[in-house]
C-alpha cells in the first residue's frame, strides 16, 4: 500500500517533469518517499536528457546488447548494489537478504520473450510525439532493471515505479500499428507476457507472503497473550 501511494505520485511528478515543472516533479518525489523510502531512486531518472537520447538503429542496436549483457554480468553488479541497500535499507528490506534467489535461465524464453517485447517498445518509441516519446523511454529504462533483480531482487522494486507505465505504452504500441494482423499479434503477445509476469510475480518466494496470502488488521492481533 505504502509503495503503491509512492508509485501514484511519481506517476504525478512525471506529469509536473512532462510540463517542464522540474521543481514541483522533485519536490512529489521527496513527498512520494515519506511513504517509500525507494521513491528517491527516481529524482536522477529526471534529469536524464530524454530530448537528446534518439531511438536510431545505432542506438536501438546498443539498447538491446546492454539488455542481453546484463543478463550476463549483472552478478558484477550485484555485490556492490547489496552492500549499499544492506547498510542504509537494510532494517525495510531485510527479507530480501534473508530469501536466497537461485538464477535459473532455463530455456531462455523467457528472456527472449523480453527481448521482443523491447524490439517493439524500441521500434514504436519512434512514432510517437513528443511528450508520449519522453514516457516510451523513461518505460525503456525498466528493461534494464530486469536482469539485475534476477541477482537483487530489491532492485525490482525500483522497476515498480517504471514498469507502471506499460499502462500508457501497451496501449499507444497497440494504436500505433497500422496492420490488423500485426496488431492482433502484438496485442496478444503483450497479454500472454503481462499474465505471465503477474502469475510470476504473485508466486515469487519473496512476494508470496505480502500479497498472496490474505491478511488484515486482525490478522496482527494476537488474543492469546
Amino acid at each position: 500500500m505504502r509503495q503503491a501511494l509512492a508509485i501514484s505520485l511519481f506517476l504525478l511528478a512525471l506529469m509536473f517533469f512532462l510540463k517542464r515543472k522540474v521543481i514541483y516533479s522533485v519536490l512529489t518525489i521527496v513527498l512520494a518517499s515519506l511513504f517509500h523510502t525507494s521513491a528517491l531512486v527516481m529524482i536522477p531518472i529526471l534529469f536524464v536528457p530524454y530530448k537528446k537520447l534518439k531511438i536510431s538503429s545505432k542506438s536501438s542496436i546498443i539498447i538491446v546488447i546492454t539488455f542481453l549483457l546484463l543478463f550476463i554480468i549483472g552478478d558484477l553488479f550485484s555485490d556492490f548494489i547489496q552492500i549499499i541497500t544492506k547498510n542504509y535499507f537494510i532494517t525495510y528490506y531485510v527479507k530480501y537478504f534473508n530469501n536466497e534467489v537461485i538464477l535459473i535461465i532455463g530455456s531462455g524464453l523467457g528472456v527472449l520473450s523480453m527481448l521482443i517485447l523491447l524490439l517493439i517498445t524500441l521500434y514504436y518509441t519512434k512514432v510517437q510525439e513528443k511528450k508520449l516519446e519522453i514516457i516510451f523511454k523513461v518505460f525503456l529504462l525498466s528493461f534494464f532493471l530486469i536482469p539485475l533483480s534476477l541477482y537483487v531482487p530489491l532492485i525490482s522494486r525500483v522497476g515498480f515505479y517504471i514498469s507502471v507505465l506499460s499502462i500508457v505504452v501497451y496501449p499507444n504500441i497497440i494504436f500505433s500499428v497500422n496492420s490488423n494482423l500485426k496488431r492482433g499479434i502484438i496485442l496478444w503477445f503483450i497479454i500472454i507476457i503481462t499474465l505471465y509476469n503477474f502469475n510470476v510475480f504473485f508466486n515469487s518466494a519473496i512476494w508470496r507472503e505480502d500479497f498472496l496470502i490474505y491478511k488484515t488488521i486482525i490478522s496482527q492481533l494476537s488474543f492469546y497473550d
